[in-house]
């Protein structure tokens, strides 16, 4: 049996830390080329879930990925998945709540 597939659209995290971290609990996870829809349509082609930081998921994409059955934002909010669409399929969405909460809280403060 092959592992799942997670595709990782898009970060701006150094290195391949989720990659490793994904790939340490036995999944398989891949990158796309960047974070347009054609690019993780291609590279995630059977992939059964998505790491998404800053590209846009709406249900025209998760049309074209038949297998994708959730998606995870590196991130607090959700903006920029359709959620809506994402609930009409079957697919789970999830985030980071606490994603950068000290890190802004720093900027906040240097800014004042």
């Amino acid at each position: 049996m092959t592992a799942p597939l997670i595709l990782v659209t898009d970060c701006d995290l150094p290195g391949i830390v989720i990659e490793d971290t994904l790939r340490a609990a036995g999944l398989r996870a891949e990158r796309a080329a960047s974070g347009s829809p054609d690019d993780i349509a291609a590279a995630g082609a059977d992939a059964e879930a998505l790491v998404v930081q800053w590209a846009r998921i709406d249900g025209p994409l998760m049309d074209r990925l038949p297998n994708l059955r959730f998606i995870s934002r590196v991130g607090i909010g959700y903006d920029m998945i359709d959620v809506e669409a994402a609930t009409a399929r079957g697919i789970a969405v999830a985030n980071t709540p606490s994603y950068c909460i000290e890190e802004v809280a720093a900027h906040t403060v240097a800014m004042i």
